[in-house]
């Protein structure tokens, strides 16, 4: 299905409010989206080259120009998952998918960029709590597939992963809670938690069974708000969207991801049409 948005009449003193918004997110070279925070990854460290090939940056066209707005896992040469939180704000036809780099200002001959033709929200998404917080961008043209461009499997049927399993999460972001977004991907090794440990924190009503949690105190590693939609590796598979959490680093809160196993049959309903 195609998302579509209703145009908006903007009258002088609302453009220059939202003029005075849009550059004021980015004074102090912090950028922004909105009221979703930016998109960093704490702790990582440079991700080499063709490392995760299978990885995508988001991107909103805006009155700048195009910037990262989150990450994405290519799934086939015409799909990225990602988190419907993610591009809920934004129109269709202003959604771009850059894949083959590793630094976002690499824009030699690997570089693919391909917009964005429909957007797939999970019918049940709810935005206050994160239920269901899965999407699937359908691309325009297909990406080309190589060295650097590669899709990543869905994990097996019924593979779950225990709890004090060390994976990998990736994206780009700023290596510090206040900084901007960083242009080379970053990686970092987070530890699960069972959904029990998770429940301790958040409260049982938080934690669905369609979640599952990452990251101890002790690893100080963490993802935050505007870096949802990139993966969570373990076992070698696809097994995470990062989705939410509270605040960024706060030792009591590990991270929350969408759990993919649980939304492997919804998934592979679109992806397989």
């Amino acid at each position: 299905m195609k998302r579509t948005r209703a145009s908006l009449l903007l009258q002088p003193h609302h453009l220059l409010l939202a003029l005075f918004l849009l550059f004021g997110a980015a004074e102090g070279g912090q950028w922004r989206r909105g009221q979703k925070g930016f998109s960093r990854i704490i702790g990582g460290v440079d991700a080499k080259p063709g490392e995760f090939p299978h990885q995508a940056s988001v991107q909103h066209r805006g009155f700048l120009g195009s910037r990262h707005l989150c990450g994405g896992t290519i799934l086939t040469e015409l799909h990225i998952l990602t988190t419907a939180d993610c591009i809920d704000d934004f129109t269709v036809s202003s959604l771009s998918v850059v894949a083959g780099v590793t630094n976002l200002e690499d824009h030699g001959e690997s570089r693919q960029v391909i917009q964005v033709g429909a957007a797939i929200l999970h019918e049940h998404f709810n935005r206050i709590t994160h239920s269901n917080n899965v999407a699937i961008l359908k691309l325009k043209e297909q990406l080309v597939l190589g060295d650097l461009v590669k899709p990543l499997p869905l994990p097996p049927d019924g593979e779950i992963v225990p709890g004090n399993t060390l994976c990998t999460v990736i994206g780009w972001g700023a290596t510090i809670e206040t900084g901007d977004y960083y242009k080379q991907l970053q990686k970092a090794e987070m530890t699960t938690l069972t959904d029990k440990e998770c429940r301790a924190s958040y409260g049982a009503m938080a934690i669905e069974d369609s979640m599952m949690c990452a990251g101890l105190p002790s690893e100080k590693v963490d993802t935050c708000d505007g870096d949802e939609g990139g993966p969570l590796l373990c076992m070698g598979h696809l097994h995470g969207i990062t989705s939410w959490g509270e605040g960024c680093l706060q030792s009591y809160y590990p991270r929350v991801f969408s759990e993919v196993a649980y939304y492997r049959s919804w998934i592979m309903m679109y992806i397989s049409s």
